[in-house]
């Protein structure tokens, strides 16, 4: 990230480089000019039009590559800037070797210079009328005396100074440092004494704006050796946050600025404690600001400082209305971090950080609410789309996370599953103000106030119909006739002014207005319903039901100008649309359906049609059912697997068909098949799942697989796996070292299969070892022979892969590294629970670099130390696997089942004879 180091708020003395071009003019806005540099008394009055009187130069300082000139001005003298000029034997005077200074400065530092090359130095007053009255000359050679501080340098700070240096760059021997300081020409009359390994301090109770120098001398063997000097002035806080932090950010980065300046800040001291900083940001319109400390030491460039006023700005940008160009991607950002969170970390200071870490070039330190919640990345590092989101919304755009989440497969934005996350969101009323204007504008943020903090799916959405749907007579229902219509509907959810005493009812045909000739009025106190008669028949009409006052019925609008008016539209002798449903089977659909609501007219039967979803309807694909009471079917010689289109309309005694209902999709299947040969392996918190998928048989349209960890399944307990031929799927975020039992089931739009049979699993812990064998190995032992764990975990990253002698990962048939285990190996005599064992555990690396299984040669006596095997005795052997972690230190060894093998004659001369 690049970053510009800007001259705003900087040193008031400033160390001028010698770059051989114009410097810059170093310029800070100071609160109060207070400097008494010589007393008034020195110079005489002057009247009205007098000429401007020049500086005098009191001193040059010389030191290592650097000349510090300190000079006096009458307070008379109004001067707009100082010209500090400086020219080597020979050379003139000229504007390249020139820095300007404030007004107010009465020293300043020339650096880098040439050591043991004298300079000519003068100072030049710039009045108001840009005219310059240059001081007498003076001539110092830099060089660093004897014993002085090497490297001195002032870090201006709020109402103080902190003064560094070095020790002696030639070696003196220093008993103390006294630091001394003063403004004006007064005489240092305040100094302290430092120890050897005290290279730096804090000058504090020190007047903002008011210049002053500083002396750090070294004193060796009682006396003072020599000195530093330097000049400075302490800087508001403000300047210091605006000059070292929002300066540096801005052009990288606008939010930073908008944050600053959209809304006026106050920057106030809380506590005595240096850089104890409070920004405190007003109130915007119904919500609460910001009041945050700031307890650091911003000026001197630390990590903490900046990211802690960066932090702060971010909740200033983030919960203002007012800061962000854009605030509609703020309040995207608002859901989106409060979805990702879950009610698991606080969501503003998280929201803050993120902001703060995209902006500090993602340096992770002292992100403590980051570094608290690995919901949005492992060790403080917010993961690739919760930055992508903050990028967004620092650069005021709608997050690519919110267009894809909420647009529907016709491209529309969904608006209902905008508001209901927005009702769930952190800071909701803020967000959703922020977002008042983005799809047509609330019909009033008190209305959508009201509606964010209501519950029930009639407080929905106010960006609907212009957002003033509520106003507005709800369910409105029109019920056809031969020759009329009948109304229903119910009073407007949200009440306003002028009071609702009637409603007004209005109707016209498709080429007509509404006209006073064709209307009615209803009391609010009355049944909300009216039937409109003599209409003519088979005509379309629309009818307007209007909230409003016996006053006026003939305003339709509240005291906001709102309208109050509901509309519908029917055809009279016409049956309306039947309410059906469908169901695919194997080979067919059923459906059924509900007689037309809103039609009190005589019907004879319906007409079923369907169509395969990409042709038109004919004739051929349909049927007619006879009696207004008969509201079943089902049709049958469909193919599976392909999606059919199917409709019902209602038909009168006079054969004359109603509105088609709403064109349902279906695709024809049967039962899905069991799956089968269903495994389950644990990582550390995952579990591999995996089965036979049966993609021919209903088909599935998926899989879907259920866990539980106690008596029951739980409905939430379950993950549904899209894809007919998907055969395994990784389930994360599990608990560690705990037991599941797992099935799946094979499901599609119609049927379920029956679940499999239970597979049961623990995290971290592997299956039992297979096929153990065991044979007697001469007098002393015996040969133990078994394979791994099966199944197993591949390219599993937290497991330890077996390995070549090259140190290479050696892969399965399949491509797919294989995890290495440690085994414990016990051994009793049959028939008995003694097992024995040495130092509890034996841990056998074996198959660790080969996936061939491979003998394990045992000897017993080592095996169980002082005990020999008994001739004739059967012995028992059992194996037990542990994963081998990737990082030791991760997580405990757990280890998995037991496997047994068969008894075992100890029979030493049958194994020579076999030999």
């Amino acid at each position: 990230m690049r970053r510009k180091q800007r001259a705003r708020g900087g040193i008031m003395v400033a160390q001028t480089r010698t770059t051989g071009k114009r410097l810059p003019i170093l310029t800070i806005a100071l609160a109060v000019v207070i400097l008494a540099v010589i007393a008034s008394a020195q110079w005489p009055l002057q009247a009205s039009g007098t000429t401007q009187q020049a500086p005098v130069i009191g001193e040059l300082s010389p030191y290592q590559q650097s000349i510090t000139a300190q000079w006096s001005h009458s307070p008379e003298q109004e001067s707009r800037e100082y010209l500090v000029q400086w020219k080597t034997t020979g050379q003139q005077w000229s504007g390249t070797n020139q820095a300007s200074v404030p007004g107010n400065a009465r020293a300043h530092t020339i650096t880098p210079l040439e050591d043991g090359t004298a300079y000519t130095v003068r100072i030049g007053a710039v009045d108001q009328e840009d005219a310059t009255t240059w001081s007498s000359e003076l001539t110092a050679t830099p060089g660093t005396a004897a014993g002085a501080p090497a490297g001195m340098r002032l870090i201006p700070l709020h109402k103080r100074i902190q003064p560094r240096w070095n020790a002696p760059a030639d070696g003196t021997a220093v008993d103390e440092y006294i630091v001394e300081w003063k403004t004006g020409e007064e005489d240092y009359d305040s100094a302290r004494q430092l120890t050897t390994t005290e290279l730096q301090e804090n000058i504090r109770d020190l007047e903002n704006g008011a210049v002053y120098a500083v002396r750090v001398s070294t004193v060796s063997a009682g006396a003072t050796v020599a000195s530093a000097t330097l000049s400075t002035a302490p800087v508001p806080a403000r300047e210091i946050i605006e000059s070292q932090i929002v300066e540096n950010y801005q052009e990288d980065f606008p939010w930073v600025q908008q944050a600053w300046e959209n809304q006026p800040v106050r920057v106030a001291i809380r506590g005595k404690g240096p850089g104890a900083y409070v920004l405190g940001f007003g109130r915007p319109n119904g919500f609460r600001g910001v009041g945050r400390g700031i307890s650091v030491r911003l000026a001197d460039w630390a990590y903490r400082g900046h990211t802690t006023v960066l932090h702060e700005l971010a909740h200033h940008f983030t919960l203002d209305n007012r800061a962000p160009d854009n605030e509609e991607a703020v309040a995207a950002g608002w859901m989106y971090f409060s979805q990702r969170l879950k009610g698991h970390c606080p969501v503003g200071e998280v929201y803050a950080d993120v902001i703060t870490f995209v902006t500090r070039g993602e340096v992770r330190r002292n992100m403590a609410y980051l570094m608290r919640c690995p919901e949005v990345g492992p060790k403080a590092t917010p993961d690739a789309e919760a930055v992508a989101v903050a990028k967004s919304v620092m650069a005021g755009e709608i997050p690519e996370w919110f267009n894809q989440k909420y647009t529907d497969e016709n491209g529309q934005k969904n608006l209902d599953a905008i508001w209901s996350d927005l009702k769930r969101s952190n800071y909701k009323r803020g967000a959703a103000y922020m977002m008042r204007t983005m799809y047509g504008g609330f019909c009033s943020f008190k209305e959508a106030n009201w509606a964010i903090g209501s519950t029930g799916p009639r407080h929905g959405n106010p960006w609907k119909d212009g957002g003033c749907t509520w106003r507005q007579p709800q369910d409105l229902f029109l019920t056809t006739m031969e020759t009329g219509l009948k109304l229903d509907w119910e009073p407007p959810l949200y009440q306003t002014t002028p009071d609702v005493t009637h409603y007004l009812i209005e109707w016209r045909d498709s080429g007509q207005q509404y006209d006073p000739s064709r209307q009615a009025t209803v009391p609010a106190d009355q049944d909300l319903t009216y039937a409109i008669t003599g209409l003519e028949e088979d005509t379309q009409y629309t009818v307007r039901v209007s909230a409003v006052n016996d006053s006026d019925t003939s305003v339709l609008t509240d005291k906001d100008g709102h309208g109050r008016s509901a509309e519908a539209a029917a055809t009279t002798g016409k049956p309306n649309a039947p309410a059906v449903t469908a169901t695919g089977q194997q080979g067919q659909v059923s459906l059924s359906w509900t007689m037309p609501a809103g039609s009190d007219i005589s019907l004879a039967g319906y007409l079923v049609e369907w169509r395969l979803a990409d042709q038109d309807y004919e004739e051929d694909n349909s049927k007619t059912l006879t009696g207004a009471s008969s509201t079943t079917t089902t049709v049958t010689g469909l193919s599976n697997n392909v999606e059919y289109a199917l409709r019902v309309t209602a038909v009168t005694d006079e054969d004359e068909r109603g509105t088609p209902s709403q064109e349902l999709r279906v695709i024809p299947n049967g039962v899905p098949e069991q799956p089968t040969n269903v495994q389950a392996v644990g990582g550390r918190n995952s579990i591999l799942v995996w089965w036979e998928p049966k993609p021919e048989s209903g088909p599935p349209t998926g899989y879907l697989i259920e866990w539980r960890r106690g008596a029951n399944y739980e409905p939430g307990n379950q993950v549904f796996v899209p894809g007919a031929a998907t055969g395994s799927y990784l389930m994360e975020d599990r608990a560690g070292h705990t037991t599941h039992h797992i099935r799946v089931t094979a499901v599609n739009d119609s049927y379920e299969s029956v679940p499999s049979e239970e597979y049961t699993v623990k995290t971290g812990v592997p299956g039992a070892p297979t096929d153990l064998t065991v044979q007697v190995k001469g007098p002393d032992g015996f040969a133990l022979e078994w394979d791994r764990p099966d199944p197993y975990y591949p390219n599993n990253p937290d497991f330890r892969p077996v390995r070549d002698a090259g140190g290479d990962p050696i892969l399965d048939a399949d491509g797919n590294t294989v995890p290495q285990f440690r085994y414990d190996i016990n051994i009793a005599v049959a028939g008995t629970n003694d097992w024995c064992y040495k130092g509890r555990y034996r841990n056998v690396s074996r198959g660790n670099s080969t996936l061939e299984p491979g003998a394990i040669w045992l000897n017993f006596t080592r095996f169980c130390p002082g005990v020999k095997p008994v001739e004739g005795e059967s012995y028992q052997f059992r194996v037990r696997a542990a994963y081998v972690w990737l990082n030791s230190g991760a997580t405990k060894v757990v280890n998995g089942p037991w496997v047994y093998s068969e008894p075992i004659e100890f029979n030493p001369a049958e194994d020579a004879d076999s030999e």
